[in-house]
């Protein structure tokens, strides 16, 4: 019966139906309250319809039952985001490129945070890293090995920090991750 519920709300899911498909969440996780997924797409649910604090309440539940999960960190980020909870958004995504370094949106959402608030060079930052993530994400595509592409990501990452911890002037930029 717990699979039921699941399965019915990610098919009124699919049809748009995310009140239905919430209700359908709900009963999945009365019946198992420590159901991932059940949390997770109920979340997305709610994110869809606009009840962020909701949705959020969802992420924080799902992150105490995985917290290395990298796809509940990237949710939580873009519902603190539409929040315009910036610095919090900040702080998700980052967890998701320490837990998922090769996730070019992730990067690009980043990114498009710290531009808004006004940090302009790390925004930069993020978005070559976006481009770069993407890149390797593409020849993973085409048949290089999953670490392969992860060794050619991390060392590219630690070139594009090494040369981002000294300004144009020569002094140190401290605000590196």
């Amino acid at each position: 019966i717990l699979s039921a519920y699941f399965c019915k709300g990610n098919s009124l899911r699919e049809v748009q139906k995310y009140d239905e498909a919430i209700k359908c969440y709900n009963q999945a996780i009365s019946l198992q309250p420590d159901y991932l997924d059940a949390h997770l797409n109920k979340a997305i649910c709610l994110e869809i319809v606009e009840e962020y604090d909701e949705a959020l309440k969802c992420y924080d539940k799902a992150l105490s039952l995985e917290p290395g999960n990298a796809n509940v960190y990237y949710n939580k980020g873009d519902s603190l985001y539409k929040l315009r909870r910036f610095k919090e958004a900040i702080e998700a995504f980052q967890m998701v490129v320490k837990l998922a370094p090769m996730d070019y949106e992730c990067y690009s959402n980043l990114g498009r945070t710290l531009e808004f608030v006004g940090i302009k060079k790390e925004a930069t930052h993020y978005f070559k890293l976006a481009r770069l993530s993407l890149r390797v994400s593409q020849k993973l595509d085409r048949g290089l090995s999953e670490e392969n592409s992860r060794e050619i990501m991390e060392q590219e990452i630690l070139a594009e920090r090494s040369k981002r911890y000294f300004d144009k002037d020569g002094s140190k930029d401290f605000r590196i991750y």
